[in-house]
């Protein structure tokens, strides 16, 4: 009890390692701080990827070789030895032969959009990015988006008129002439009567301010007239009030002896 404890040089050491050890993990941390831009493009390009991906091993693995069920078709053309052999063996003709075998073609190339995959990201509301290029199958149609027109109003119509692309809600309402003209008076009557109102405030509103100018010229001659009594009553004044000082001072002179 009450001895003090002293650590060995080894300790120190060790706390010194610690302390370094801390300072370079928070240095590295502060150099690699979370950067939510960095982040997205990293998230992004990692989906791209993985897309890619997985349409190559769609490609490669699960789609048929389309070269090796189809010889190649370069070399000569039929003659027209050929051409009569064929008509003479089936009794038709070589144009024919030519749109049979068209369909057969077109029979086969529907079996090969059956075979394919079926595309994971095709929707009927937004179809697919790729559209017609996309290598996969689309099960459907994708539907065409209807957007409506803002500006249209079943009273006035749309600006553009048939050139709009957006949907009409509704049928323009036929107005006949004589209405048409009716509306257009009682609008007029309707502005013909504002005008006049407005007419009339301004008017109260001008002989009001007339009035109150009028007022303010009567008080200020009057401030005038007042001021210039009293101008007069203390030049009257002046000479009086020095008489009396003078007759003051020279009593006050006598009695107290003083020149």
């Amino acid at each position: 009890k009450g001895q003090r404890y002293d650590p060995t040089p080894k300790m120190t050491m060790d706390v010194e390692r610690r302390r370094k050890a801390i300072d370079i993990t928070t240095l590295l941390r502060k150099g690699q701080r979370y950067d939510p831009k960095k982040a997205k493009e990293k998230q992004y390009f990692a989906k791209a990827r993985m897309l890619r991906s997985y349409h190559t091993m769609l490609k490669h693995e699960q789609q048929p070789n389309i070269r090796s069920q189809f010889p190649d078709k370069t070399g000569d053309r039929d003659s027209d030895s050929d051409r009569q052999q064929v008509s003479n063996e089936t009794g038709l003709t070589y144009n024919q032969s030519n749109e049979e075998d068209n369909s057969e073609m077109g029979s086969d190339s529907d079996q090969e959009d059956e075979e394919k995959p079926i595309c994971k990201f095709f929707t009927v509301g937004k179809g697919c990015k790729n559209g017609a290029k996309c290598e996969f199958r689309h099960q459907g149609a994708a539907a065409k988006k209807l957007r409506v027109c803002k500006f249209y109003t079943s009273r006035t119509g749309c600006q553009k008129g048939q050139k709009c692309k957006f949907v009409h809600e509704g049928t323009p309402q036929v107005i006949p002439e004589a209405k048409r003209e009716a509306a257009k008076s009682s609008m007029l009557q309707l502005w013909q009567k504002q005008q006049e109102e407005l007419k009339a405030a301004r008017a109260i509103k001008e002989q009001e301010a007339a009035k109150r100018e009028k007022e303010m010229s009567e008080k200020r001659k009057y401030r005038l007239t007042q001021s210039k009594h009293l101008l007069k009553r203390t030049a009257k004044g002046q000479p009086v009030m020095k008489s009396v000082m003078s007759t003051l001072l020279d009593k006050i002179v006598k009695q107290t002896g003083l020149n």
